[in-house]
């Protein structure tokens, strides 16, 4: 054991006064053209602290008066890829030692954090190992408060104590939602100009701090720009100070000129009191000419919740309220005659039991619904684009071991068909997650995930386009899997990003997710774990539209069900609609259902996925926002 980076890490703890946050697991590039991170902060994220408690140690083990715990993760998955990367304060050797803020971890779905806990005798010149303990990071979000592991003495099975260990979220930012809109800005030099304003915090000695630059807006009476939001504890950094809205023109040599300035207060920019909402915008010697008005539309506090905040809910966490529900559909259609049927059958078993890991280890129900479709079935082997796996009544198998035995056994009986139709699977699970959500008395209650495994080629274009924009509205994700190459109309519809349009009707919200199996296979390195990256790639994005959608249907986590929600100020009760203002509007054409231009080769984020949007584990004062 390297003393040296012991004593590094002991002191940067001491130094920092803070728990120690371990780095996070995600192996996605930071690609910056990546399609969903353009112009979007990186989310919240779900920070765990993690509390020991060792009890019954048998301190006649150690040579030495002190001890130390260091802990390490396993990033690649083997037993050789342990990594160092914190440890806990030097401690006084007892039998019962309680180890507050050991250390802060961060959670995601996609992809479990596997921890080693090793407890050392510790002098300034050696440490030796006395006893060890492996963990997954779900097993202590999924048992009941209490959770505990035995300490293993180190290369003997015997039990040399008990380490308990629990959690607390760490308190995440309270954003601010505001919007502002601009009025009576006069016509001469600016008719032909766009228009936009940047927010600035005043502080000390006049020091301007730049907190907002909106979008560019052209000229007209009246201007709307976007809403946007501002951290709380940001924003309360200039409480005792002022706020500065300066308005800028920008010509089509994008040459910019200052319109005015506005000058607010914290209070006048917090409080929506009718005529205090409306601020003049001064330009010139003095201050004293008007160059138009910006009035402030929207000011809320906001609270949304976070992915644990949903499926950890309840009283003392025993039961979850939302849960993800896996549904599979697999394409049995004719495939490309450079790819063998074993093959493609290898990749259908491969994509199931990497899929069910982590609904696994959440303990979620492990009943999957499962669908065929692109075949011929018996008996009379006529064409169906929508069955059950298992080729009975019940599309529903008892875990991933019944989902591969009922892709073997329609494997084995049914005939590809030579067209593939996606719409009739993705209008049944919606209509099935809907109807499961109108039941208010259903809990735990499921958001679905429905991954469909294909070829590649769909049959149905136009009417897969609008079962997806009908699915928007529903609880419901899809993630379309492609086995082989020729997967053009998948991956531009699964990387469409809630941009889906047909018709004049615009799918609501992003649901959609692509992977290309062989493109993975292809960027593999030796040190990367297939299973896991599939699962980066396939899941990154579901925690968050599993929020997304509870939020926009008022479905509050069942531990902030009980605060009052009369706090709510009277713009929030009016439903925020975070839209577009001026969106192109929908065409018909097939072509124009898509942004162009997007590929399977941009798939890394350019922020590490989080699960979570902001939240606040805080239940003093809650504000909800009911976003739409």
């Amino acid at each position: 054991m390297n003393m040296m980076r012991i004593r590094h890490i002991i002191a940067m703890r001491k130094a920092l006064k803070a728990d120690p946050l371990l780095p996070p697991i995600s192996k996605s590039c930071k690609n910056p053209s990546d399609y969903r991170s353009h112009n979007v902060k990186a989310p919240a994220k779900d920070v765990l602290g993690i509390s020991l408690h060792i009890s019954d140690l048998k301190i006649e083990l150690f040579k030495y008066n002190e001890i130390i715990c260091l802990i390490s993760v396993n990033e690649e998955g083997s037993e050789n890829s342990w990594k160092l990367v914190t440890t806990t304060d030097v401690m006084v050797k007892k039998d019962d030692i309680f180890i507050p803020n050991a250390f802060t971890v961060e959670y995601t779905f996609k992809r479990d954090q596997n921890l080693k806990i090793e407890i050392y005798d510790y002098s300034e010149h050696e440490l030796i190992i006395v006893g060890m303990t492996t963990l997954f990071l779900t097993e202590i979000l999924t048992s009941s408060p209490g959770f505990s592991k035995n300490l293993i003495k180190n290369e003997s099975n015997e039990i040399i104590g008990i380490v308990s260990i629990s959690y607390k979220t760490e308190t995440k930012e309270q954003p601010i939602l505001f919007q502002f809109h601009g009025k009576n800005f006069p016509k001469k030099g600016l008719e032909n100009t766009q228009i936009y304003f940047q927010m600035f915090g005043i502080g000390e000695n006049d020091e301007r701090t730049l907190l907002y630059e909106s979008e560019c807006q052209y000229y007209s009476s009246k201007l709307q720009w976007k809403p946007f939001q501002l951290m709380k504890d940001e924003f309360n950094c200039f409480k005792n100070r002022s706020f500065e809205i300066a308005c800028y023109s920008q010509d089509e040599h994008e040459k910019c000129l200052l319109i005015g300035q506005v000058s607010a207060t914290y209070n006048e920019l917090l409080s929506i009191v009718e005529g205090r909402n409306t601020f003049p915008i001064r330009f010139g010697k003095g201050m004293k000419k008007i160059n138009g008005t910006i009035e402030k539309v929207k000011c809320n506090e906001m609270a949304v919740y976070s992915f644990l905040d949903y499926i950890t809910s309840g009283e003392a966490k025993k039961y979850c309220r939302y849960y993800l529900a896996l549904a599979i559909a697999v394409d049995f259609s004719k495939s490309n005659p450079k790819h063998s049927y074993e093959t493609f059958a290898h990749d259908v078993e491969w994509v199931i039991r990497t899929l069910c890991l982590p609904f696994r280890r959440h303990n979620f129900p492990q009943i999957y619904t499962a669908f065929g479709f692109g075949a011929r079935i018996p008996p009379h082997f006529r064409e169906s684009q929508q069955f059950c796996l298992n080729l009975e009544t019940d599309p529903n198998c008892q875990g991933s071991d019944g989902l591969i035995d009922a892709f073997r056994k329609a494997n084995a009986q049914v005939q590809s068909s030579s067209t593939a139709h996606f719409a009739h699977i993705i209008y049944h699970l919606a209509k099935l997650a809907s109807n499961v959500h109108r039941r208010e008395d259903h809990f735990p209650c499921p958001y679905f995930v429905l991954a469909i495994i294909s070829k590649g080629k769909i049959g149905d274009i136009r009417e897969t386009i609008q079962a997806t924009i009908f699915a928007s509205k529903t609880p419901l994700s899809l993630i379309f899997i492609a086995t082989e190459d020729d997967c053009d109309e998948m991956e531009r519809l699964g990387l469409s990003a809630g941009r889906l349009s047909f018709q004049n009707r615009r799918a609501e919200r992003d649901m959609l997710q692509f992977v290309p199996i062989s493109k993975i296979r292809n960027k593999l390195s030796q040190k990367v774990d297939s299973e896991q990256l599939f699962l980066e790639r396939a899941l990154r994005y579901v925690p968050k539209q599993m929020i997304n959608w509870l939020m926009k249907n008022n479905r509050i986590p069942q531990d902030f069900k009980h605060y009052h929600l009369s706090q709510l100020s009277s713009s929030v009760s009016s439903q925020l609609r975070f839209t577009e203002q001026n969106e192109e509007e929908a065409k018909a054409k097939l072509d124009d259902c898509f942004d162009k231009g997007q590929s399977s080769d941009a798939l890394d984020n350019k922020y590490p996925v989080s699960t979570s949007d902001d939240s606040s584990t805080e239940k003093e004062q809650v504000y909800t926002a009911y976003i739409y």
